[in-house]
């Protein structure tokens, strides 16, 4: 006996009101290799929303930049520079990195072309500098002053470039920048020490823990930083909140060795490992060392070895990317992993009982979208099917 549409509205409604009850849980993963046809080799290393950069290796290392697809590949390697290039983040249509001169490697900036390429690298200093990160049009990386690197901060000018290194540092390198606040490290006392800057020299807070070998902090946003302490010769995943004494471990049980190389929406990506960091896995983790879940085990097999080196979520989507080694063709692939809420119908972030009310009318109305299972035609059992994934999916 057919279902009326009467009946599915009945049965549907008493769902939803023992939906507004529970809290869904798991969300869904899929992997994108982003490596363009042709191209053995690729690494994505940034991410911000719906793009990636990175580098491809074409005779030598191509800056690069994609938007979700191998197919979206774009070129950023500037014509006439003969050295290699790499991108290294993405924000606000902008991507940073550096280029190979013949005098050597200059911080860079794009705005989504090789011809819009910008040279940051500043007069009168060493031959080497890098941009490592940008965020609402600030870049962050190094300038070699001397026979030193030093932390730097330029608002897309090489005439805007500040020398961040502290004072009594003998050497500094930022790696981060979000909300006014820099990340990276100085080298003080002859020890590597995690830092973080707001915007001058002066600001220096050093985040190094007491007793550390050495530390480093690669990202912040929303006044987390993520990178690494090394304890014993061993490398921990860390976390702070701003100071050294609010510094906390991530990794997880089990393993011995972890770095956490990004962090975006409270969120933070990197690799774990045990004896030998060439063995890694690209790992994944909400504030904790118990949140840990690990992203090698979501792609196909064989990959050897995988690490996540960026993190952006939006809009109810995560974007990690890395890259891995395919141990069948021993060939480095740029990873692209992309978590979606199949429940989350009306994409605001969220799967809540609105998006149930979204979807059954896209369903009554006899919208295709609502083919929810991709078979035949538009049933019933697209909405079994879609009120699964609700109860299952986007909570994290």
């Amino acid at each position: 006996m057919p279902f009326s549409r009467t009946l599915i509205a009945r049965a549907s409604l008493g769902v939803i009101l023992a939906a507004a009850a529970v809290v869904p849980a798991q969300a869904q993963w899929t992997v994108v290799v982003l490596n363009p046809a042709g191209v053995e080799n690729a690494f994505a290393v940034g991410v911000a929303g719906p793009q990636q950069v990175g580098s491809v290796i074409i005779s030598s290392d191509r800056a690069s930049l994609w938007s979700g697809t191998p197919g979206s590949w774009v070129n950023l390697h500037p014509a006439g520079a003969d050295g290699g290039s790499a991108a290294l983040f993405a924000q606000g249509g902008q991507q940073v990195g550096f280029v190979g001169l013949d005098s050597g490697f200059h911080a860079s900036l794009w705005t989504g072309t090789a011809d819009s390429w910008v040279d940051l690298h500043p007069e009168g200093v060493g031959a080497d500098s890098r941009a490592y990160c940008t965020f609402n049009g600030q870049q962050v990386g190094f300038v070699s002053v001397g026979s030193s690197q030093h932390a730097s901060l330029w608002s897309g000018t090489a005439d805007s470039w500040s020398d961040l290194n502290p004072l009594g540092a003998t050497a500094s390198v930022a790696h981060g920048v979000y909300g006014g606040q820099q990340v990276g490290y100085a080298i003080v006392g002859d020890l590597q020490r995690a830092s973080l800057w707001t915007g001058t020299a002066d600001s220096w807070v050093d985040l190094h823990l007491a007793n550390a070998d050495s530390s480093l902090a690669y990202g912040t946003h929303d006044g987390q930083q993520v990178g690494y302490v090394a304890i014993s010769g061993r490398s921990h995943a860390s976390l702070w909140s701003g100071t050294a004494c609010s510094w906390l471990d991530l990794t997880p049980p089990g393993w011995l060795s972890s770095a956490a190389h990004a962090v975006h929406g409270g969120e933070q990506v990197g690799a774990v490992w045990m004896l030998d960091v060439a063995f890694q896995r690209a790992s994944l983790w909400h504030g904790t060392a118990d949140s840990w879940v690990d992203l090698h085990s979501l792609l196909p097999v064989p990959y050897d070895w995988s690490v996540a080196q960026g993190i952006w979520r939006d809009q109810g989507m995560t974007y990690v990317v890395g890259y891995g080694m395919k141990s069948d063709v021993q060939r480095h692939q740029a990873l692209l992993w992309i978590r979606y809420c199949a429940g989350d119908w009306n994409r605001d972030g969220q799967a809540t009982v609105p998006d149930i009310f979204a979807f059954l009318s896209a369903w009554f109305a006899g919208d295709l979208r609502a083919n929810f299972n991709g078979d035949c035609c538009i049933n019933v059992n697209d909405i079994f099917d879609f009120l699964t994934a609700w109860f299952a999916d986007c909570f994290w």
